[in-house]
């Protein structure tokens, strides 16, 4: 997700999962004026979550300004062990390589779906 948090007076941001077994748990925060920018988080889920909650507080005063955006949630398989491979001879120098795209995304689990939010666009889908 992206976050904006400008002001003198901000408060505070955090987001929390919910685990049966241990109730409410703080994975990611952040407190006070981050500027004018847009800045971006990403944070791992345990997999026992069953509810996440995003707590916005404001500071004391009028300058605290706060926005999420693009908010997206993702389960994705376990990546499988890679088997091992028998030792190459050594190679001659080379020349870099251009670099090369960025990975796919790993599978979603059966029965799983990605949502997304851009609220630019649309809301939640």
């Amino acid at each position: 997700f992206f976050y904006h948090m400008y002001g003198s007076h901000m408060g505070s941001l955090s987001v929390q999962a919910y685990i049966n077994e241990t109730g409410w748990s703080t994975l990611w925060s952040t407190t006070g004026n981050k500027g004018t920018d847009w800045l971006d988080a990403a944070v791992v889920l345990p997999a026992s979550t069953t509810q996440v909650r995003l707590n916005g507080r404001t500071g004391s005063g009028l300058h605290s300004d706060m926005a999420l955006d693009d908010v997206s949630f993702s389960q994705f398989a376990p990546p499988s062990p890679l088997p091992p491979s028998p030792p190459s001879p050594p190679s001659p120098p080379q020349l870099p390589s251009p670099p090369s795209p960025p990975p796919p995304s790993p599978p979603l689990l059966p029965g799983m779906v990605q949502l997304g939010c851009d609220f630019e666009v649309d809301t939640c889908a």
